[in-house]
């Protein structure tokens, strides 16, 4: 088996297996929020979840329009030199500023933050850290890292792995702004927040952390690096017949769930091909939905594809991108992702000047499965495991519903590992965040607390039951992965 490229268009999110996306839309194009969210993230020292309101930055006059391309830096938009506050353990501060009713992350328009950033320490500070990290709309945008040591009795400053040659240290930083992900959006229309969050830890002090006057925000109409050859490999994805084509386009826009959401909407149809998914049978297709813009669309999202999904799930998300299933043999809309559908290419079937420098044929190996004595050990050890019984507890379940239990094997070389398998609730169930960063669901993640915050909007998950990874190598569970309801509620 080849390796495989996963091409992600402008904004793609990781897919996670088994979690069934959030059918009658109520969205519209959004003109942003008047007032800056709160600012949530781990407090690594107590290892619970933070949420703190920002406080404004003093501006002079009313929030200013991006509305061109060109520098747009923080005079421009009404700002002088900022100071973040962090006599306390927490501080946060926010700038505003306002976005067109087109405005979105690519394609045509790309919006870049520029960073200038000065902090200074006390001489008088003992071990610790101090973390900075700067959010767009709550999208996180970057983060630095400080540290203090005590080594033989003299006060040693750090910038992450750098040793700082004084109290102060100049940050500059320069990035795309993070675009939509389903349910935050970085570059949204309307009203805008730019939040810096400062965090300490230990015994270090700060005495001042500013922002320069000249830190800017960039609107550009140059893509991204990369995005025309991401685009170009649209081409050698599995075609459809012509006639194949246009069916799979009528099947998708004569579905009343996709004129549902493209009513009143400018939109293109700007990729169709085959569908390959080996849980969907059949003969498939695939059809790419791009909306003229980004909409916070309610729905009940139909998603995964049928017959893997067995109910849809309301949800509010931002969205430009759709992938459309369909199935030509029955002539019907099998599923609607919220998103672009990653795509998957194997280098063999490109060109050979756009394959991989390092490109090489992998032999053909045999993909491992699982024995019966194997499968019935992977339950034992699934069961048996002290975080997925405090997780089943005093609920109904089932374990492998539908057969979902296959082999853990590595990427190159097929090398089996272990099993997963899934175990479905009867019905979903509310977990806080504190409490899945108690059952420690995650032995090999090092930074699952990060991941917790990026999900967990409301303090807590839905969720409909749990995918087990068990290592036949180590004879127990070495992850637990919940598979979770964006947002939904009972």
């Amino acid at each position: 088996m080849n390796k495989k490229w996963v091409i992600s268009i402008v904004v793609v999110a990781a897919v996670v297996v088994g979690i069934a996306l959030v059918g009658t839309m109520q969205g519209s194009a959004v003109t942003g929020q008047n007032q800056p969210p709160a600012i949530k993230f781990t407090d690594k020292e107590m290892g619970s979840l933070v949420e703190i309101s920002p406080v404004p930055a003093q501006r002079d006059g009313v929030g200013r329009l991006i509305e061109s391309l060109g520098v747009w830096d923080l005079g421009r938009l009404g700002y002088s030199d900022l100071s973040v506050p962090c006599q306390d353990r927490y501080g946060a501060l926010y700038v505003e500023y306002v976005l067109p009713e087109d405005a979105a992350q690519g394609t045509e328009r790309w919006y870049v933050l520029d960073l200038d950033l000065q902090i200074e320490f006390g001489q008088d500070s003992g071990e610790g850290e101090c973390e900075i990290k700067v959010y767009a709309n709550n999208a996180i945008c970057t983060k630095f890292n400080f540290y203090s040591r005590i080594e033989d009795g003299t006060l040693r400053l750090y910038h992450g792995d750098s040793v700082m040659s004084s109290l102060r240290a100049d940050v500059t930083h320069s990035d795309y702004m993070p675009g939509h992900h389903l349910i935050v959006n970085g570059v949204q229309p309307g009203n805008n927040f730019l939040t810096v969050l400062v965090v300490k830890y230990g015994s270090i002090q700060v005495d001042s952390l500013r922002v320069l006057r000249r830190s800017s925000i960039e609107c550009v109409d140059t893509p991204r690096p990369g995005f025309a050859a991401e685009v170009a490999l649209w081409n050698y994805l599995p075609k459809l017949a012509a006639d194949e084509e246009t069916r799979a386009r009528d099947i998708a826009l004569n579905d009343d769930m996709v004129r549902e959401l493209v009513a009143g909407r400018e939109y293109s149809i700007d990729l169709v091909c085959e569908w390959d998914s080996p849980e969907v049978p059949g003969r498939e297709g695939r059809v790419d939905i791009c909306l003229d813009r980004v909409y916070q669309i309610e729905y009940d999202w139909p998603w995964p594809p049928l017959p893997i999904r067995e109910d849809t799930h309301h949800d509010t998300l931002w969205v430009r991108e759709m992938t459309v299933v369909v199935s030509l043999e029955e002539g019907k809309v099998l599923g609607i992702m919220p998103e672009r559908h990653p795509v998957f290419l194997d280098p063999a079937d490109l060109p050979e000047e756009m394959r991989p420098p390092d490109y090489a044929p992998e032999p053909q190996v045999e993909i491992p499965t699982l024995t019966a004595e194997e499968e019935a050990m992977a339950r034992e050890m699934a069961l048996n495991d002290s975080r997925v019984q405090e997780m089943l507890a005093g609920k109904g379940f089932e374990v492998a519903p539908e057969g979902r239990i296959g082999v853990w094997h590595t990427s190159d070389g097929l090398k089996k590992i272990g099993a997963v398998l899934e175990i479905r609730f009867d019905k979903a169930c509310w977990f806080s965040c504190d409490r899945l960063r108690e059952i420690e669901l995650d032995e090999e993640n090092v930074d699952y607390s990060s991941f917790l915050d990026s999900i967990c909007s409301n303090g807590g998950l839905w969720i409909e039951g749990v995918q087990v990874l068990v290592s036949f190598e180590k004879g127990r569970v070495v992850r637990i992965v919940p598979l979770w309801q964006y947002g939904g509620e009972q």
